[in-house]
Order: structure tokens, then C-alpha cells, then sequence
């Protein structure tokens, strides 16, 4: 049987409540083969076949308790995974989440998702409403790229933070020579 590491990078997509029920099913299954084994005298079963049986149990059992670790191991990664996103999205907000112009907006939009810049240019009633939305769409990609790498929080920021600084103007001036009606937000 693998170890439960292994097992989670099997299976990303795998939860630790899916581990946690296989290995439920597993012990169960392994009990009431410890039953029969316990009752193998009314079956007259030879000693091979009791060997067997116990070694399938004991196989069964491993397996659960390797499910049940991996269970565990899962949950503990995503409960990880998900206080450094929120520490993320906090550093995030503190830094991208106070630009306040809609040309600076707009250009950090232009960087993260330039196709919505389409959308952001349509004249129409909900059209800053639209921006604002985008604009929190793109905050939480960040944040959701930051907490995925390996360096801590504060420096990824910075990093990302200098990256939209040396660019943001360039994405500004792309964006209103595709789309002259961006002008008319900022």
C-alpha cells in the first residue's frame, strides 16, 4: 500500500471526506471478515484458507488506517491552504485593493484578465459596477496565485506589487488605444 502523501498526489481532486468514507468501508469490510475468520470453525476451513482470510483482513485494515491518515493529511493541507490564501487576500487588499482611480483599475485588470476589458468598455448603465467587480475578480486571482507558491505572503506581494508597477502604465495605454471608451471612466 502506498503511504498517504502518495496517495494525495494521486488523487488531487480527492477530499478528505472521500478518504474518510473509503476507509470507513474498508474497516467495515475488514470486521466482518474478522467475524468469519472468528466463526471459521462452523465452516470447516483448512488452515490455508484461514491464512487467507486473515491476510486479507490484515490487508483490509492497513488499508483503511492508510486512507484514514490520508484523510487527515487532506484535510490538514486544504485547512493550510485556505489560511494562507486568506492571508493573502488580506496583504492583497492592502496593497492592489487600494488603488482607487479607475485607470489604475483597469490596468491591473488589463494584466490579470485582459479579455473582461472587453466587457469593462461596453457602454452601459452597470458599467462601473461591472469594473468594481472585475477589479475584486482580479484581487482575488492574486491572492489565489500568491498563496500557491512557496514564498511567503509579504515578499510575493511585494513582487507582484513591483511587476504591476513597472507596468501599469503601458497596460493603461494599451488598453484605451484598443478601447477609447475606457477613457471616459477614468
Amino acid at each position: 500500500m502506498r503511504k498517504p502523501a502518495e496517495l494525495i498526489d494521486m488523487n488531487y481532486w480527492t477530499g478528505g471526506k472521500e478518504f474518510k468514507s473509503r476507509s470507513s468501508n474498508l474497516k467495515r469490510l475488514a470486521g466482518g471478515i474478522r467475524s468469519q475468520i472468528d466463526g471459521a470453525h462452523h465452516f470447516g476451513l483448512t488452515a490455508k484458507e484461514l491464512k487467507i482470510l486473515e491476510n486479507a483482513q490484515s490487508l483490509l485494515a492497513s488499508m483503511s488506517s492508510t486512507l484514514l491518515q490520508a484523510s487527515k493529511l487532506k484535510d490538514r493541507i486544504r485547512a493550510d491552504r485556505e489560511a494562507k490564501r486568506k492571508e493573502a487576500r488580506a496583504a492583497v487588499g492592502k496593497t492592489f485593493g487600494q488603488l482607487a482611480s479607475t485607470p489604475d483599475q483597469i490596468a491591473l485588470i488589463s494584466m490579470i484578465n485582459r479579455y473582461m476589458i472587453v466587457e469593462i468598455a461596453k457602454p452601459s448603465i452597470l458599467q462601473l459596477q461591472f469594473l468594481q467587480q472585475q477589479f475584486e475578480d482580479a484581487l482575488d486571482s492574486i491572492a489565489f496565485d500568491i498563496a500557491n507558491k512557496d514564498a511567503p505572503v509579504d515578499s510575493a506581494v511585494k513582487e507582484a506589487w513591483q511587476r504591476y508597477s513597472e507596468r501599469k502604465s503601458d497596460a493603461w495605454q494599451k488598453a484605451i488605444e484598443k478601447y477609447p471608451s475606457l477613457s471616459n471612466l477614468g
